[in-house]
């Protein structure tokens, strides 16, 4: 069964280019400390970790994870880059506007939407 954490032999290569997040001039790395858990959280953020099959990371920056609970009595993986987005450049490739991007758009182009995504639900404002 192919899930989300054996896709890891299925990356691509490494590139020469990699992906930056460009942060304000003059400010360091984040170091954020972890927060405090109970036992049995601990083990299940353990666990969490453990199924990413993650490499150890020689990043200086660190973020804190955390579980939030879900409604069926499960827990989601969350990681708090909140610290890290105070220092970030804001709008530095904003994303398109969903309306400017439909002003521009042919209908060759929304017609090519509606065949690929049949079963989800478009509402075009006219």
């Amino acid at each position: 069964m192919m899930t989300c954490f054996n896709l890891r032999s299925l990356l691509p290569p490494h590139r020469d280019i990699n992906h930056r997040i460009p942060f304000l001039p003059g400010t360091g790395p984040v170091n954020v400390r972890p927060y405090h858990y109970g036992h049995a959280q601990k083990a299940e953020l353990k666990w969490e970790v453990d199924m990413m099959h993650h490499p150890p990371s020689l990043s200086p920056f660190s973020s804190p994870a955390l579980l939030v609970a879900k409604g069926e009595a499960s827990w989601r993986f969350c990681v708090d880059y909140r610290m890290v987005n105070l220092i970030t450049i804001k709008d530095c490739f904003s994303v398109p506007i969903i309306d400017e991007l439909l002003a521009d758009a042919t209908w060759d182009d929304l017609n090519l939407i509606l065949t690929c995504f049949p079963e989800d639900h478009i509402v075009f404002k006219v």
